[in-house]
């Protein structure tokens, strides 16, 4: 291979939509540009240098990266650089990002050069009728290497997410519950948090339920107050407001466009 190629998956999935596999040598990605989806790419040759939302950091043979939705970013390369790269999106997929700690500063994992096989062969062996599952494939392989083994942990911040990750749905949620649970106080537990993710508790937790709104809209929910009260919010106007806020459509606009990508099918 010595041109870019390009392979575009135009199937719907929920959990995880890997909606390109692109093999690139050139300078496609040397501008600043903002991430629709999330990104995951594999250096096969040559350097360069990743800025994400003006963090620059250097690249190399054998790195693996990742590219959070909404940031803006820029690939410079060297002459000789290769590399592949997958966007994705949707709810697991935001799962991922998190269990990575995935942010602009720790966005890439060096010395990964044994990947390189299994991230060529599966894009010289994916077509149309096969791409979700191959460039899916991809992702999951990397990141169950990447990833570190699941383990009981005494971080009060990790005890915050999950508790929220399992009871979002509850409307009455809220930070003083969970320091009730876990024999803290709620104001010490409010900043620990805010230091150790970089948001507010309650941001998270918007952002858990908004995520939740939007994965019921796809399978099919359409109405507004179901859809609220399902993610956790009590007051259906509220939620339309906030999921405005989050997604930059209201819901009815979002239910439309789900639409009209089923019928662009």
């Amino acid at each position: 291979m010595s041109e870019p190629i390009c392979k575009f998956n135009d199937s719907r999935a929920n959990a995880i939509n890997c909606t390109q596999f692109i093999y690139e040598t050139t300078d496609a990605q040397s501008h600043p540009m903002h991430a629709s989806s999330h990104h995951v790419g594999m250096v096969l040759k040559g350097e360069g240098v990743l800025t994400v939302n003006g963090e620059s950091l250097p690249l190399a043979a054998g790195d693996v990266y990742f590219i959070r939705k909404s940031s803006v970013f820029s690939l410079k390369r060297s002459a000789d650089m290769e590399y592949f790269y997958i966007s994705f999106h949707g709810w697991h997929a935001d799962e991922m990002m998190e269990r990575l700690r995935v942010s602009q500063t720790n966005c890439i994992f060096h010395g990964h050069g044994e990947l390189m096989a299994f991230w060529t062969s599966c894009f010289e062996r994916s077509e149309s009728g096969n791409l979700d599952l191959f460039s899916e494939a991809v992702l999951l392989y990397t990141v169950a290497n990447l990833a570190q083994p699941r383990r009981e942990t005494n971080e009060l911040s990790d005890k915050i997410a999950e508790y929220a990750n399992q009871h979002f749905s509850d409307t009455a949620l809220s930070l003083t519950d969970i320091a009730g649970e876990l024999g803290y106080d709620a104001k010490y537990l409010s900043a620990l948090f805010r230091a150790k993710r970089g948001i507010t508790f309650t941001q998270y937790l918007r952002s858990l339920r908004i995520k939740h709104a939007a994965f019921l809209f796809e399978e099919g929910v359409e109405s507004v107050k179901s859809v609220a009260m399902l993610s956790g919010f009590s007051d259906a106007l509220y939620f339309s407001k906030i999921f405005k806020q989050e997604t930059g459509l209201t819901p009815s606009e979002y239910l439309r466009r789900i639409e009209e990508k089923k019928r662009a099918r």
